[in-house]
């Protein structure tokens, strides 16, 4: 069958940058090599108790007959969600469809033709978001999506046909099978320094696997290496606790924008202005929320109560809204990594969200006067 295959090369693509909040800029460069598997499998049977480092990556290298296959190489923000494709489209019909008409002589015809196309992309996709952790060398939070999807290997569909004299004949449609690898996680890179991702992704024969390298540095106008935290002269207002609540906080009014525009993928529409929530006006907002869940996203209705919140509040008019943010936590929380769970208590004073995520993720406007939900936005799944 013939395929229609457009290559295409997408660099960057820019979600809403919070406002209030500094944007560092930094340089991604990363490197899928393949290696071969058997050697890889040797190294592992010899150090059965180690991770693959860099050096260990080296002599693989020298050893391996090494392809470096993908090179994506980003130039962004701190709190902004860019990506790198290197693909082609492939367009394949999913049904044959018969039509049938009466010739110019009185004969009846059918033709067969190919109808409900869809499309596939081919080859490596890499996404991040990145976050910066005011440390000492200002380390690098990566949260990101690699994958790879090899070319399809085609199965063919036979079916019998019979035309309008009583004859039949036998009709193929072929359809393509794809093979994806994929590594999704979050790491933190020391600012200038080069890491191993993963633990490799293994090709559809098992003959060589794939390793992700990244080096991520946060850079001046100039392509600098900055390794100090920028001051602000003009601190943001900061968030309020709920006291035995320990998984919510409260953005101030000055911060309610700053809050929404990170956030969301779109902002609630109607917004007019802000104001700051209390204790004492959250009080019961949650308890129809389990049959609200029901309705516009049923599989949250099980993970909500593990959520992490932030909220603040919009007014539409003269009406109040609470908007809250949902989002899961337990990944970033590791007893072993401190300074994993130290990033991840920036929760409490900063807009929090990840790419992607599914019902883990999600965002809700409460009518504080009519005590109903009035919209929801959920993120999507890679």
């Amino acid at each position: 069958m013939k395929s229609l295959l457009n290559m295409i090369m997408l660099f960057s693509v820019a979600t809403a940058l919070a406002h209030g909040d500094y944007a560092y800029k930094v340089e991604i460069q990363g490197q899928f090599e393949e290696l071969e598997q058997r050697l890889v499998d040797e190294w592992q049977k010899e150090h059965p108790s180690q991770l693959l480092n860099l050096d260990a990556f080296a002599q693989l290298r020298s050893t391996s007959k090494r392809k470096a296959v993908f090179s994506p190489y980003l130039l962004t923000l701190s709190g902004q969600e860019s990506v790198v494709k290197a693909v082609e489209e492939l367009m394949f019909p999913t049904e044959l469809k018969v039509d049938s008409f009466t010739n110019a002589v009185g004969q009846a015809t059918s033709v067969l033709r190919q109808s409900n196309f869809e499309m596939r992309e081919i080859g490596y996709t890499f996404l991040v978001c990145t976050e910066i952790e005011e440390t000492d060398d200002l380390d690098i939070h990566l949260s990101f999506n690699a994958e790879i999807t090899d070319r399809p290997t085609w199965h063919d569909y036979p079916a019998r046909m019979a035309s309008s004299t009583g004859s039949e004949t036998t009709v193929h449609l072929q359809q393509p099978f794809f093979y994806t690898r994929s590594l999704r996680t979050s790491v933190i890179l020391k600012n200038g320094r080069e890491a191993i991702v993963g633990s490799g992704m293994a090709d559809r024969d098992g003959k060589t696997v794939t390793f992700i390298l990244l080096k991520a540095r946060v850079v001046d106008s100039e392509g600098q290496v900055i390794r100090t935290k920028h001051v602000d002269a003009n601190p943001p207002e900061p968030c309020i606790s709920l006291g035995d609540d320990s998984r919510a906080v409260i953005f101030p009014k000055s911060r309610a924008r700053e809050l929404i525009k990170h956030v969301c993928y779109k902002a609630p529409p109607g917004i007019s202005e802000y104001w700051t929530p209390t204790a004492e006006d959250l009080k019961n907002v949650e308890s129809s929320f389990p049959a609200y869940l029901d309705e516009v996203k049923p599989a949250a209705k099980d993970t909500w109560p593990r959520l992490h919140r932030q909220i603040t509040g919009v007014m539409k008019g003269e009406d109040r809204f609470l908007f809250i943010s949902y989002f899961l936590m337990d990944a970033l929380q590791d007893a072993n990594n401190p300074q994993k769970t130290a990033f991840a208590e920036r929760w409490k004073s900063k807009p929090y969200w990840v790419c992607d995520g599914g019902e883990y993720y999600f965002r809700v406007l409460y009518d504080v006067k009519r005590k109903k939900y009035v919209w929801f936005e959920c993120n999507g799944r890679a």
